[in-house]
């Protein structure tokens, strides 16, 4: 993947929002016509909204594994590809428990644009897409992806999630939730990056040092002896070849007849590659590691700096709706340097109200960054792991860059924070649960896959499953 500097910073779009009503509210209040739209004009939609106009029989939505990214008033039922046009609705996904009405949801997306074109970016339809947007109106010069004698590595294998030794189930009582603060975000910004990668000796003063060292990312092929008295096992497996994003799901379910999880297994020998940090800390749990090959990052500088400083300023300057787009926005940026069109989604285009979708052709794309992207996630797994080590058996549920454990007032490890406090969870997995924060007596639901209005009615369904189960 190669990245190049704005020659030219994108122009600011006016920007509407679509109503549960399917009008759509331009940000100076006025009301306008889905066929007569002014120039210059980008529409969006919470998710909620879209999904309600597709159960009401209205429209049709471009599909990606199967959720709505975008969507428009008439459908074209005719047309092999999905082709772009002005008054195609891009869908946001925002983080939250309920619906936001139409002027403050329109609030936030006005915000949102202004920060994005303050440091020279634009909101250009998704997270994603405006992530990048940013990033290229904050390099002050091109940069070359994976350059080098780079790892071997296949794929970008994203973040662990587990359930913890007690497994699904009700848990009442003192319960914290501990999270890395833009943890993926962070790592990019503050990484030593855009050179090339060396093979580095593997033994000896100069190795340990590089071990030492986190500031430039580093890889390391290793054989690792995991022991079964480990609670967790700290190293994902690695594989030969591309695993699918379905299969990789599979894989994460998959538990031995013990419970313990295939994906991370614990008294087994394994073999591949991993980040620095990986390593680091399959070492101090008491793991036997050969190492065989090392690979650094030699680069002069960090080139996403200022994208980071622009991340910050958004996420601290603005607030609702505002700033939870400006988080989505630097979180999103990892997902387009991991983008593999090998092992990615499919696009469909599923008309309203219809089951079947029509599937389209894949697209060409840029070439994936594994290289940064696994870095980033691959350290974060390891930080997780350490945190998991730490809460041992109070923890009750991890999922990537944060866990929810039973709180018995010590310290988290450094760089952890408590991000909420309550005193009731149901859990049915890491990203499937509901808890009532300290002092509340009302629920909030959390549903990966599933929009805010559907998320509590699909959670009941799937805990009477575990009920009767």
């Amino acid at each position: 993947m190669i990245v190049e500097p704005y020659r030219r910073p994108p122009a600011a779009p006016q920007v509407a929002v679509l109503t549960e009503a399917g009008a759509l509210l331009h940000e100076s209040g006025e009301w306008l016509d889905h066929d007569d739209l002014p120039d210059g004009v980008r529409l969006f939609a919470q998710w909620d909204v879209v999904r309600m106009m597709m159960y009401g029989g209205v429209g049709e939505a471009l599909c990606w594994n199967n959720e709505e990214i975008r969507w428009r008033f008439h459908p074209q039922p005719g047309e092999e590809e999905w082709r772009n046009r002005a008054s195609d609705v891009y869908v946001l996904r925002l983080p939250l428990t309920e619906q936001l009405s139409p002027r403050v949801f329109l609030a936030g997306v006005v915000a949102w644009r202004d920060w994005l074109a303050r440091h020279g970016a634009s909101p250009t339809g998704t997270t994603g897409s405006s992530a990048m947007s940013l990033l290229r109106a904050s390099l002050g010069r091109r940069i070359a992806c994976g350059m080098g004698e780079r790892p071997p590595l296949l794929q970008t294998r994203g973040g662990r999630m587990q359930v913890g030794p007690a497994g699904p189930g009700s848990f009442r009582g003192r319960i914290v939730q501990l999270d890395l603060p833009a943890a993926y975000a962070r790592l990019i910004g503050e990484a030593a990056y855009g050179g090339v990668w060396q093979e580095i000796e593997h033994t000896g003063r100069r190795f340990a040092y590089w071990l030492e060292e986190d500031a430039a990312p580093m890889f390391v092929r290793a054989e690792v002896t995991v022991p079964s008295r480990l609670a967790y096992g700290p190293l994902m497996r690695c594989f030969r070849r591309r695993v699918h994003y379905a299969e990789m799901q599979i894989h994460a379910r998959t538990v031995y007849p013990d419970g313990r999880p295939w994906l991370y297994p614990t008294g087994r020998r394994l073999a591949g590659v991993w980040t620095r940090q990986e390593i680091a800390e399959a070492s101090a749990a008491g793991c036997k590691v050969r190492v065989r090959q090392a690979w650094v990052q030699r680069a002069d500088g960090h080139p996403f700096t200022w994208w980071w400083e622009a991340v910050q300023d958004g996420r601290h300057s603005l607030d609702g709706a505002g700033e939870l787009l400006a988080k989505m926005t630097g979180n999103a940026l990892w997902g387009r340097f991991c983008l593999d069109p090998k092992v990615a989604g499919r696009r469909t285009v599923r008309g309203a109200g219809a089951q079947q979708a029509r599937p389209l052709p894949s697209r060409p794309a840029p070439p994936p960054a594994h290289d940064l992207a696994e870095y980033v996630s691959g350290t974060t797994r390891g930080r997780l792991y350490g945190l998991m080590s730490w809460a041992g058996e109070r923890l009750l549920s991890a999922n990537t860059d944060g866990a929810w454990v039973v709180d018995d007032g010590s310290e988290p490890p450094e760089g952890w924070r408590v991000k909420t406090r309550a005193h009731r969870l149901d859990l049915i997995g890491p990203a499937c649960l509901r808890y009532w924060p300290e002092r509340s007596r009302w629920p909030r639901t959390v549903f990966a896959g599933v929009p805010a209005l559907e998320a509590e009615e699909a959670f009941d369904r799937e805990w009477a499953r575990l009920e009767a189960a």
